[in-house]
């Protein structure tokens, strides 16, 4: 018999603490010429390290073998890459953006669900996308005109989260919790465990380990100091991503995933690079939750 799932206290400032990584993870993935040079972090990154702390702590002893494929442990993950990265200019981020990203989509680590989909059937592909949509419009949440990107970007995922944890966050700081608090935070959770398993668990990790060894490989190439830090910790983000996915993943109560996906992309023009590697390893050894990494 399988041992019963870990119960997790979920008080409001666990709720927005976690919410507020989300944010975090979800702008570090942004296309940062979507914004002015101008822009600020989205969030007070002084306090990221603490959040990270209350996201972290209760599972300082998750087990490799709690993990999905790609996940990593949250014990050792320092946040520090991600809140280096949000304090860059945006000049520099959109250089280092570009260097690993590309300008069409990236054979390597495309940051688009879709693109990690295992099948490369058209009507298939649609299909997983207007579900993804789905989930959004439930919650009255529309594209942003200004911004145009697609439904299915890393960032725009990351970010629906985010939304998910703030409504539950708000529903458990509520002075008083009627009825229809209750069931509210209900459909909340129930939305959110349906979102990680369906559009989350199953890529963002092998994601996420692509956008670091991406990352990685790009600044070994760079002469220039600050844009080679910059890269580093670009591939710092990735790699919290992993844990990030892990700890969601565990709350909203979702069986680790051990599918083992790569990047496959069908859209017109995606690079394709002389000497790129093949993604695809990368949800294998290399990815497994027993290297640690």
């Amino acid at each position: 018999m399988a041992a019963p799932a870990p119960v997790f206290t979920e008080t409001a400032a666990h709720l927005l603490a976690r919410q507020l990584v989300s944010v975090a993870l979800a702008d570090a993935v942004r296309d940062p010429w979507t914004y002015a040079r101008d822009a600020s972090p989205p969030v007070p990154i002084e306090l990221l390290a603490d959040a990270w702390d209350i996201l972290a702590a209760p599972h300082a002893d998750t087990t490799p073998g709690a993990l999905g494929l790609g996940e990593s442990p949250p014990s050792g993950a320092d946040p520090s890459p991600l809140v280096r990265w949000l304090g860059l200019s945006v000049d520099v981020r959109r250089h280092a953006y570009a260097l690993v990203f590309g300008h069409v989509v990236s054979k390597d680590c495309p940051p688009y669900e879709t693109e990690f989909y295992p099948s490369r059937e058209a009507a298939s592909r649609a299909q997983h996308m207007a579900d993804l949509a789905g989930f959004y419009h439930a919650f009255g949440l529309v594209p942003d005109a200004r911004t145009p990107e697609r439904a299915d970007h890393v960032s725009l995922i990351i970010g629906f989260v985010s939304f998910l944890l703030q409504k539950r966050a708000l529903i458990a700081s509520s002075a008083s919790s009627p009825p229809s608090d209750a069931e509210h935070d209900t459909i909340v959770n129930t939305a959110l465990a349906a979102f990680m398993r369906d559009h989350v668990a199953w890529w963002v990790p092998t994601f996420g380990r692509c956008l670091e060894l991406r990352a990685d490989r790009t600044a070994a190439e760079i002469a220039e100091p600050e844009l080679r830090s910059a890269l580093g910790d670009l591939g710092g983000v990735g790699r919290l991503l992993r844990v990030w996915s892990a700890v969601e993943r565990i709350h909203a109560g979702v069986e680790p995933s051990r599918r083992i996906v790569g990047s496959s992309p069908t859209s017109p023009g995606h690079e394709e690079e002389a000497g790129s590697f093949d993604c695809a390893g990368c949800a294998e050894g290399r990815n497994s939750p027993s290297n640690g990494r």
